[in-house]
């Protein structure tokens, strides 16, 4: 064939082309109704429960979350000294324990479907951690954990947060660490692989109460909205969520097995200037509610309205945390205790979700009575500045909310950072865009292009779950008892009172639930959630999130749609059937951190000499700085052959390991009579170690730079003060400190984990003996009380002081006065308290010389009395 009969054949071939076009293939159209075709019924099946408890193990060293201010570019609070570590990045690191952090697992199960709800004492959750963990306890179990899996959290403010890669909230925790998350992964793992090998017919129930605090436990920290009346039948005034909601387990002969309990309070009674890890007030309801138990048992406490409710408590230091507990465990009892159980068969579903949330996604429609949305964006676009309409209700589109990306710290007024709001009326002049807060997120966390791209993943899609089953008995808050189903909602972030109560009722009137609980601090985390209205009245609470006033709700009924969808059907529908619902993806997995434990092969020797220097948060900043300039050492560390109830006070010291390895547990133990020492047990029979019971710490030497080689001195103290109830009764005895832990051994390894090899250490001996009461005269009135340590730490009782005076317990002592004539009369004195001090009125007989008091512990004083 000739070049011109090719070029012809071509011509003709183009023009045979454009004639007839290549139809495009079809873009094909997942059909979630095709794609569940043949799933599986749901069934009814006899319930099941398996509870397991561990410690997280996170290095001393990584940095505590929720105080912006503990981030070095915001003055660096929180730092106990000069030091350095390789788990932190910009924010301040943690520099010792005061009360670990437990991981719980609850696995509930029906034979056919599972619910598994994992607590951590942390600040947030994090979706990718709750992804990680649904494939890794999959792998080990062999069940389907896709969309099953809980993480909710405490909100403590003084535990960990930078195992979350959520870029917005490095402000609040500090950057991404691989190593913790990958921690994190390995110990909820196992804890809740533990729970599922434990599973054993079990007996379920619902309780709930209302109004159940005066206060004591927990308050409104809103007062921005105290003049709205959002819903009629509850008056505008202070508001928090006043509902106490429990899920009761129990085995099958009716011994606790374990409970989930439910209300909102804030874990902030630590401010950010302390290094210690804590469980915070949270933390501390747990630990008093297990111990009304007589054998251990695994409590563990989900929020609810906590975003605008402070704690309470008492007293001050860390006793205020030990008072939300001893306030809080008696009326979590009492529910308890109403909360009836069954074994009869339940259905059990879960469903999972990320909800899209971009601008364009965000509506919220209340089961169609409004049609709430922000317009496209417009970046030339000049809002209408109608916020709300003549009567009262809210302006809709909400065209102020222009911005491409989000925006933040929209409540407080004056704004941050003016100049960068979408709308020049309140509260939209006090927000800051997303772009330039990224511009100083990046500057602060050296962040790559790649890293501040936006939109940002956290602000793409929010994960949410729900949970039914049913029937089970529930004990209501009028005292009636009834049969029928229950819902869980799993929130992403801080819900809030007036949030919590709109789901309760929207979850009843749109899906039919007349009993339901809001789980907040759940499965991922995208700030404060506040409905519309609440939003717009600006303050702290509207600063943090960044989509908005429609966020929270439309995040709200992200999940009740995917409830209708899931949870009112006859079917087990898969997850995410046309994969509409993923988590966002957040880039590359980051770099495990390469610096190495320090070799400590001096791990288990005893520190005699007091070093020069050693922190404690039983001394301030001031001690430590006039020391620094004096040269005298701060901490004596002294173990007294006799330690005096109440007042006796041990520090000991030891050459231990490298944090990356080491978190040493120090456990009190107790001489029995054939000369050993066994662990000293709570009433509920758990062995009392750190929290609240000991405070340890680690120096290192030299503080800086973690790179270099460093020797690690660890210490321990303990206040003689009894674990809860006998607080003021420790037994007499002989008692140390028994120390475990880890030292690094060098294998080869560049990345956790890290090989180590165990030690152990024991304090010196020393004798607890019974505490002086102190006397003193009033007229014919006899006052008494114990006084605290200048160093105390503990509760030593309620309405007394931690460093101050205190009440005698029951306010009841046997009083034995002495007559000039040398005889004795003995009283059954029954007094009351008033700061701190116990008076016996009116009690001292004319005549009487001395006196003598000993209450039913052993205690004693005594005094020689004056005439009246």
């Amino acid at each position: 064939m000739s070049l011109t009969s090719l070029r012809r054949l071509s011509v003709l071939s183009l023009l045979a082309m454009v004639a007839c076009p290549v139809e495009p293939e079809p873009v094909a159209v997942c059909d979630e109704a095709k794609e569940n075709e043949g799933v599986p019924e749901v069934v009814a099946g006899a319930p099941q429960a398996g509870v397991a408890e561990t410690f997280v193990d996170l290095p001393v060293g990584t940095p505590l979350s929720g105080y912006t201010s503990r981030c070095s570019c915001f003055g660096g609070d929180g730092k106990a000294d000069r030091r350095d570590s390789q788990y932190k990045s910009k924010f301040a690191p943690s520099a010792g324990i005061q009360t670990r952090v437990p991981a719980k697992a609850f696995w509930i199960s029906n034979g056919d479907q599972d619910l598994l709800i994992l607590k951590l004492d942390v600040i947030y959750s994090f979706d990718g951690l709750v992804e990680a963990l649904e494939a890794s306890i999959e792998a080990q179990t062999g069940r389907p954990m896709d969309g099953r899996v809980v993480v909710a959290t405490s909100h403590s403010h003084a535990s960990y947060g930078d195992f979350s890669d959520q870029v917005t909230y490095y402000l609040g925790s500090d950057r991404f660490n691989a190593e913790v998350f990958e921690r994190l992964v390995s110990t909820m793992t196992e804890v809740a692989v533990t729970a599922f090998d434990g599973l054993q017919p079990a007996k379920i129930g619902v309780g709930r109460a209302k109004d159940w605090d005066n206060g004591q436990v927990y308050h409104d920290r809103r007062g921005d909205n105290d003049g709205l009346q959002f819903f009629e039948d509850i008056p505008a005034g202070s508001y928090k969520d006043p509902y106490l909601t429990m899920i009761r387990i129990d085995t099958l002969d009716d011994q606790p097995l374990g409970v989930l309990f439910n209300f909102g309070m804030h874990g902030t009674t630590l401010d950010g200037d302390s290094p210690m890890i804590s469980v915070d007030a949270p933390g501390h309801v747990e630990l008093a509610f297990e111990e009304t138990f007589d054998t251990p048992v695994v409590v563990a406490m989900l929020q609810s309205g906590a975003g605008d409710a402070s704690p309470g408590g008492s007293d001050s230091f860390y006793a205020t945390l030990e008072t939300v507990g001893e306030y809080a465990k008696g009326p979590i009892r009492d529910l308890w205790a109403a909360t009836k159980t069954a074994a009869d068969p339940i259905t059990l579903e879960t469903a999972s979700r990320s909800v899209p949330e971009l601008h364009d996604d965000i509506r919220v429609t209340r089961n169609g009575t409004v049609d709430w949305y922000y317009p496209k964006y417009d970046a030339d676009y000049t809002p209408d500045l109608k916020v709300y309409n003549d009567d009262g209700s809210l302006a809709a589109p909400m065209d102020e909310f222009n911005t491409e990306f989000g925006a933040a710290f929209c409540g407080e007024n004056p704004a941050y950072l003016p100049g960068y709001a979408p709308a020049q009326v309140f509260p939209y002049d006090q927000c800051v865009d997303i772009t330039k807060m990224m511009d100083l997120i990046a500057g602060f966390f050296d962040l790559s292009d790649e890293e501040r791209a936006l939109p940002l993943p956290e602000a793409q899609r929010a994960g949410v779950t729900a949970s039914r089953f049913g029937p089970v008995p529930i004990h209501d808050e009028t005292g009636a008892d009834t049969v029928d189903d229950f819902l869980i909602g799993f929130f992403p972030g801080e819900t809030t009172s007036i949030y919590t109560e709109q789901f309760r009722r929207r979850a009843a009137d749109e899906l039919g639930f007349e009993h339901s609980m809001a789980v907040g601090y759940a499965q991922d985390h995208e700030g404060y959630l506040l409905v519309p209205e609440d939003w717009l009245l600006g303050g702290y609470e509207a600063d943090i999130n960044v989509w908005g006033p429609l966020q929270g709700e439309h995040i709200m009924e992200g999940l009740l749609t995917m409830a209708q969808d899931h949870l009112l059907t006859p079917a087990v529908e898969k997850q995410d059937a046309c994969s509409k619902y993923q988590i966002p993806d957040y880039g590359p997995d980051a770099a495990m951190p390469t610096v190495r434990p320090d070799l400590t092969p001096e791990a288990g020797t005893l520190v005699t000499a007091d070093p020069a220097y050693l922190y404690s948060p039983l001394y301030s900043a001031g001690e430590y700085e006039a020391a620094a300039e004096s040269g005298e050492i701060v901490v004596h560390l002294e173990v007294p052959s006799e330690v005096s109830r109440v007042s006796g006070l041990v520090q000991f010291a030891w050459a231990g390991g490298d944090p990356g390895v080491d978190f040493p547990l120090v456990t009190l133990q107790r001489k029995g009579e054939d000369g050993s020492f066994a662990d000293v047990l709570s009433a509920a029979g758990r062995p009392v170690t750190q929290g609240p019971d000991i405070l340890v710490t680690t120096t290192p030497d030299p503080l800086y730079p973690a790179e270099d080689e460093q020797n690690w001195t660890w210490y321990a103290a303990w206040q003689a003060v009894g674990h809860s109830d006998d607080r003021v009764g420790l037994p007499e005895g002989v008692y140390r400190l028994h120390v475990e832990g880890h030292t690094f051994v060098d294998d080869g390894a560049t990345t956790w984990p890290w090989a180590s090899a165990e030690y152990s250490v024991d304090s010196p001996e020393f004798t607890v003996v019974p505490a002086a009461i102190t006397l003193a005269q009033s007229g014919s009135d006899l006052q008494a009380s114990f006084q605290a340590p200048a160093r105390g730490y503990r509760l030593v009782a309620m309405d007394g002081a931690v460093r101050g005076a205190n009440p005698l317990p029951n306010d009841s002592a046997t009083l034995t006065f002495t007559l000039a004539d040398g005889s004795e009369v003995a009283v059954a004195g029954v007094g009351a308290h008033s700061g701190g001090i116990t008076t016996f009125s009116a009690v001292i007989p004319e005549g009487a010389t001395d006196v003598s008091v000993e209450d039913e512990y052993g205690n004693a004083g005594a005094l020689a009395l004056e005439a009246p």
